[in-house]
C-alpha cells in the first residue's frame, strides 16, 4: 500500500517549520529574522494565525526590528532618518514600506471591526506576544 504524503501536505509542513524557526530566531533578538517573520505574516506564510492576530504581530515584530536597528519605532522619525541619509540600505527601505503598510491596514481592520467585537486593552496587548503559528 502505498503510505505518501501528498507534497501540498509536505509543503505546509514545511512553511509551519520554517515560521516556527524563524521566529524563535527573532524572539532571541536576530534583527533579519525579525523583518523575515514580518514578511511572513504580511504573506500568511506558514501561519494560521487570523488575519488581525498576523497583524498585529507584524507591527511587533517590525517596531523590535525598528527600536534595535534605529533606536526608535516612530514613523516620523523613521521617515526622516531614511530621508536624510544618502545610502540607506535596502533591508531598512523594505521594513519602513512593510511598517507603513501594517500599520494602515491594521488602522482600517479597526475602522469596520464593529465595537463589541474589538478587544478590551489588556488582550490586544496579550496579543503583541508572540504566538503558535
Amino acid at each position: 500500500m502505498d503510505e505518501r504524503i501528498p507534497l501540498a501536505e509536505q509543503v505546509r509542513f514545511c512553511e509551519a517549520r520554517w515560521f516556527r524557526e524563524t521566529r524563535e530566531q527573532a524572539i532571541a533578538g536576530d534583527q533579519p529574522s525579525m523583518l523575515l517573520l514580518a514578511e511572513m505574516l504580511a504573506e500568511g506564510y506558514g501561519c494560521l494565525q487570523s488575519p488581525r492576530t498576523r497583524l498585529q504581530q507584524e507591527v511587533y515584530f517590525l517596531r523590535l526590528y525598528f527600536l534595535q536597528r534605529c533606536g526608535t519605532a516612530s514613523l516620523a522619525q523613521l521617515e526622516a532618518l531614511v530621508s536624510s541619509s544618502e545610502q540607506t540600505e535596502g533591508s531598512l527601505l523594505r521594513a519602513l514600506e512593510l511598517y507603513r503598510e501594517a500599520r494602515r491596514r491594521l488602522a482600517h481592520h479597526d475602522e469596520v471591526t464593529p465595537l463589541d467585537q474589538k478587544r478590551r486593552p489588556a488582550q490586544a496587548h496579550a496579543a503583541l506576544k508572540p504566538l503558535e503559528p
